[in-house]
């Protein structure tokens, strides 16, 4: 039984908890599939008016029926989802120099540890937000903003992660 033993060693704990964030969540992949979601996420949820907005709207003719497409861009046919994608592949390149030099300042095990709180507080308030944009029944537009706001800090951590995932081992 003594590869038990291994179990009674605190500092195992804590290579998994980091060999785990360094290589799994906080990692490039992560990256990959937050910057695939961010402009479907757009798309589903700010480029349709809420449904009580969209009837009104329909009613005094500026929406045809059936059609609720967010009309407010600033530019006719423009939606804001690749501006986001390509917003969000250049926060990520752009950040690694600034975690590479974090890492080698403080160390690449509290640089993951305090990103990856970092990245999980976020992800639950982003969690937040879109379900309570999905449920708006009208100007569902002001949740815009702050979920624009914390994409952007996932995209941080996501891009710095990508700079520091050796200096953490």
């Amino acid at each position: 039984m003594t590869g038990l033993a291994i179990f009674k060693n605190k500092h195992n704990y804590v290579m998994t908890y980091l060999y785990i964030m360094t290589f799994g969540p906080t990692s490039a992949r992560s990256f990959i599939g937050f910057s695939s979601a961010f402009p479907k996420l757009i798309v589903d949820i700010f480029d349709e008016y809420g449904p009580k907005e969209c009837a009104e709207l329909q009613l005094k003719g500026t929406l045809e029926q059936g059609d609720c497409s967010y009309t407010g861009w600033p530019v006719k046919g423009f939606s804001p989802a690749f501006l986001g994608a390509l917003r969000s592949a250049l926060i990520g390149s752009l950040i690694r120099p600034l975690g590479g030099m974090m890492s080698d300042k403080i160390g690449g095990a509290r640089v993951t540890h305090y990103h990856t709180v970092l990245m999980t507080a976020v992800t639950i308030g982003l969690g937040v937000i879109v379900k309570y944009a999905r449920e708006a029944e009208e100007n569902r537009i002001r949740f815009f903003p702050p979920f624009m706001v914390c994409f952007m800090i996932l995209f941080y951590c996501t891009g710095e992660s990508c700079s520091r995932d050796v200096t953490a081992m």
